[in-house]
């Protein structure tokens, strides 16, 4: 990336990093022109994935959100694993949905292997009447994109038990909106309805 590098000052205004951390960021986050940083703050609970959250500085006319794109960094063991999520380019524009905030972002097993993948909000679907999600699953390669994950990802909940992700939808029929739930797996590296 073509950009202009953190300094180590201002990464500290957002929290306090060891110096692997902050290093990493410095070697891997180059800022854009007319970009600033938005956060630096901590994905989850027992601090295994850092997110840098970058933004416009001056929100684009054709965009309905400010938010560009966010480095996440995954703390391994002696290794520090970067990924980098453009939403300019990376996510199709028509997914990420006109009332998105600011693209949430949490660790949860969404595909039943043991290890926590990413997921991330890209905001409220008006049509589905509900939140839509894309997710970034762990494999032996680090985290990639599975884009068969927009299917289940309304109102998405995971159900251990049965190894399948619940969605729900909220459709208008002819007796209004109900809820109705959809099942799905995860196999070949794809998620299937069941």
């Amino acid at each position: 990336h073509i950009g202009e590098r953190l300094e180590s000052s201002e990464i500290n205004t957002y929290g306090v990093f060891d110096e692997k951390i902050k290093n990493s960021i410095q070697e891997n986050v180059a800022l854009k022109e007319g970009t600033k940083i938005e956060n630096i703050c901590w994905v989850d609970d027992s601090q295994k994935c850092l997110r840098v959250a970058i933004q416009y500085k001056e929100q684009p006319e054709e965009l309905w959100f400010n938010h560009l794109e966010d480095y996440f960094f995954f703390l391994k063991e002696e290794e520090i694993e970067v990924l980098y999520v453009d939403y300019g380019t990376d996510i199709d524009m028509e997914r990420i949905v006109w009332d998105v905030k600011d693209f949430d972002a949490h660790l949860e097993d969404v595909n039943f292997d043991g290890q926590d993948d990413l997921i991330i909000a890209l905001g409220s679907n008006g049509a589905m009447y509900g939140a839509t999600y894309c997710a970034y699953l762990y494999t032996d390669k680090g985290y990639e994109y599975c884009p068969s994950f927009e299917q289940v990802a309304y109102n998405y909940r995971v159900d251990n038990e049965r190894k399948c992700i619940v969605a729900t939808i909220y459709p208008d029929t002819a007796d209004g909106r109900i809820a109705v739930e959809k099942y799905y797996e995860f196999k070949k590296n794809e998620y299937r309805e069941i």
